[in-house]
């Protein structure tokens, strides 16, 4: 049997991870739309901060007012998906990469933003996981609700509920001209680790390399 190396094996899971989102993408948003942002992220290189954190000290945040913080697992989300058009890519990472579950900030018992947990063995695009380690990625607040600070309550959250699962270590990638969330990411305890050029692919990096 022929041994696929790790950098093989990224090419391939980029391959796939690009068919279903190329599938999902065409079903919610429509062809010309897809294609539209496939190209935005594919025809030249994009600077990516990667930053990391520990989870040993995770303190309980303290959500916005009116609003509530959970982990949800993908059948839930699923389950609220159903019916409601017009959602962007971000809340079907399920179907795109087939993670299995999400930190969501709700109100009245609806998701208005969430973060997507990759685990180990999760087709990150940036990261080859290490047991104990996870990413947090895609995550989207719904423009009404943004400028209320419900995403750094967010990703505090997260990182204290998958503490108390057992993980160790958090990591993130945030597109080096997103401010916002780089600002984000640094105020829930994240501290920048390296930058990275991406062409359509690059090869991932070991978490275990990372010092977070």
């Amino acid at each position: 049997m022929t041994r696929v190396t790790p950098l093989v094996g990224d090419w391939l899971a980029w391959g796939r991870t690009a068919s279903r989102l190329l599938r999902v993408g065409v079903r919610r948003l429509g062809l010309r739309a897809t294609l539209a942002r496939l190209a935005r992220g594919a025809l030249r290189p994009h600077r990516f901060v990667l930053l990391g954190r520990g989870l040993e000290v995770a303190p309980a945040p303290r959500p916005p007012s009116g609003f509530d913080l959970a982990l949800w697992e993908r059948e839930r989300l699923a389950a609220w998906r159903r019916g409601r058009a017009g959602l962007p890519l971000e809340f079907f990472l399920d179907e795109i990469h087939g993670v299995r579950r999400c930190a969501v900030v709700e109100l009245a018992g609806a998701p208005v933003g969430l973060i997507w947990v990759y685990e180990p063995g999760a087709p990150s695009r940036f990261f080859r996981l290490a047991p104990g380690d996870v990413e947090l990625n895609y995550g989207y607040v719904l423009p009404p609700f943004r400028r209320r600070g419900a995403f750094t309550a967010l990703l505090s959250f997260a990182c204290r509920a998958l503490a108390d699962h057992g993980h160790r270590r958090a990591f993130a990638a945030v597109h080096a001209a997103n401010a916002v969330s780089l600002r984000a990411f640094q105020a829930a305890g994240f501290r920048p680790l390296v930058v990275v050029r991406r062409f359509v692919f690059g090869p991932r990096v070991d978490s275990t390399r990372l010092a977070a």
